[in-house]
């Protein structure tokens, strides 16, 4: 099967990649492994706002939409409410099947249960093999931290580079989860609830995703025991769970490592989690992946048009990546480190402004590196304030 590009992996990193290379006249073959694209991706599904604005989500797919946080930390419990829409909840698989349908509207073709068992790059071609073989101008791979990329690029992942996610899909009754939940998503942070991460509470309509993350390297026992302590013994948020039925368990290795170091290479490129683009202390990963898909779509638009699939023009992908998102991996992980060392003791939650500077950063609303600006004169009051109190 011949097309000028072939994308390796149906998330939305590529999906979004594929709409946009063939509404630029690209005969594109995406090929997933799944019988749906996206299908049943582990992830609590919450989308920002500025990924539902910037990549036009149907309010059709969004299944509750979020006006407010809910952050518990061992000091104590906050919650922040906005006047606007900050984000909404999703299920990855309806959203697979959405950007799947703008696919094939712009002129796309979408190949399920195809998995591509290998890529061989050629100076004037690339294969990609699964069921059939697909010979291409280019290819994507968008198909995760197992990427195919891995052999073609020569990289692996260390494990202080991984995290581990462990969710519950919890069926509840739909009133129940709009009287507990309202249009707040909730996240708990401490030692009790992860090794080095934090869980989550993700209501849609009559589903809570109940979660935990870790970084894998910092992981000695099973997450699951940290998942079902939040599940069914956490003080603050078991009850909330009460009377809830668990539909399924999920479990995914997700990047935590900023954007990797190569990206790109001769007729090729790779988007979303197989690249790193995820935030290493929110653990948001759709709109980034959705980001770099749409900007790697336009650097290959563009190579294309040049006949010029060099390392040298490819990799302006890395150097616009790392313009619009790098400092935001980059600054996500300073901050991880420094939270999650438990360095953060200085930090004094009761303060409203800074639960605002949090919450801003949680759905999105600030970047890391404004949020720590935001937060670095708040921490310094407290500290001098703690200083004068110590000294009496």
């Amino acid at each position: 099967m011949k097309c000028d590009v072939l994308v390796v992996g149906g998330g939305p990193a590529g999906l979004i990649c594929a709409e946009r290379l063939a509404k630029a006249g690209l005969s594109v073959v995406v090929a997933d492994k799944n019988e749906t694209p996206n299908k049943d991706k582990p992830c609590g599904g919450m989308l920002t706002e500025r990924a539902l604005r910037e990549f036009r989500i149907s309010p059709k797919v969004v299944e509750r939409e979020i006006y407010g946080v809910l952050v518990a930390l061992r000091e104590g419990c906050f919650h922040v409410d906005y006047n606007e829409r900050v984000g909404g909840n999703v299920d990855r698989s309806g959203l697979g099947r959405y950007l799947a349908e703008r696919v094939e509207e712009a002129g796309g073709t979408i190949v399920i249960k195809e998995r591509i068992l290998n890529v061989y790059v050629d100076d004037d071609y690339v294969k990609g093999t699964g069921k059939r073989d697909y010979i291409s101008e280019f290819v994507v791979f968008a198909d995760g931290v197992h990427s195919l990329a891995r052999r073609v690029m020569g990289w692996r992942w260390r494990k202080d580079q991984l995290g581990l996610c462990v969710q519950y899909l919890v069926r509840m009754n739909e009133e129940r989860v709009n009287e507990v939940f309202g249009y707040r998503n909730h996240f708990y942070y401490g030692s009790d609830i992860s090794p080095f991460g934090y869980g989550w509470m993700f209501p849609r309509r009559n589903v809570v995703v109940i979660g935990v993350g870790a970084l894998l390297s910092k992981v000695t026992s099973p997450l699951k025991k940290y998942l079902d302590y939040l599940f069914s013994k956490h003080p603050l948020s078991s009850p909330k769970l009460r009377g809830g039925e668990i539909l399924r368990f999920e479990a995914a290795l997700v990047p935590l490592s900023g954007i990797m170091g190569k990206i790109s290479g001769w007729r090729t490129i790779v988007v979303g989690d197989a690249a790193g683009a995820v935030s290493s202390i929110t653990g948001e990963g759709m709109y980034y992946g959705m980001k770099s898909g749409l900007i790697g779509a336009e650097v290959v638009v563009k190579a294309y048009e040049e006949e010029n699939p060099s390392e040298k023009r490819m990799e302006q992908y890395d150097r616009r990546l790392k313009a619009e998102i790098g400092s935001d991996m980059k600054w996500s992980l300073w901050l991880r480190n420094f939270f999650m060392e438990r360095r953060s003791g200085v930090v004094n939650t009761s303060s409203s402004s800074l639960q605002r500077v949090i919450s801003d950063l949680i759905i999105g609303r600030k970047s890391c590196k404004k949020a720590i600006m935001d937060a670095l004169p708040l921490v310094a009051l407290n500290l001098i304030k703690r200083k004068i109190i110590g000294n009496r």
